[in-house]
C-alpha cells in the first residue's frame, strides 16, 4: 500500500489522485503531467544536433576536390581538438 502511495500523481485536469506508473489518468484519461515532460525532455534530445562549421562536400564535386575537402575537414577537427584541450587546461588552471 505504501508503495502505491508513493506512485500517485495528482492529475492537473480532474485533480484526482492516479497511479504515477501510468501515462493517462485512470478517471478522466488525459495524459499525466510527468509524461508530457518526458516526452516533450525525449523530442528535445532526439531533435539536438550539434552543427560543426566544416569544409562541406557536395555529391557533385570531383574526387581530387573530395580527396582535398576531406584532408580540410580532418585538419578542422584536430585544430578544434587542439583548442578544447588547451581552453580545457586553462579551465582547469584556477582550481
Amino acid at each position: 500500500m505504501e508503495n502505491n502511495l508513493l506512485n500517485e500523481v495528482k492529475c492537473v485536469s480532474c485533480k484526482k489522485w492516479t497511479d504515477g506508473s501510468k501515462t493517462h489518468c485512470s478517471h478522466c484519461n488525459t495524459i499525466l503531467e510527468a509524461t508530457k515532460f518526458e516526452n516533450e525532455r525525449q523530442e528535445r534530445h532526439e531533435n539536438y544536433v550539434i552543427d560543426v562549421m566544416l569544409v562541406k562536400i557536395k555529391p557533385t564535386d570531383n574526387v581530387v576536390v573530395v580527396g582535398i575537402k576531406k584532408v580540410l575537414q580532418t585538419i578542422q577537427i584536430i585544430y578544434m581538438a587542439i583548442l578544447s584541450f588547451i581552453l580545457w587546461i586553462i579551465a582547469m588552471l584556477p582550481g
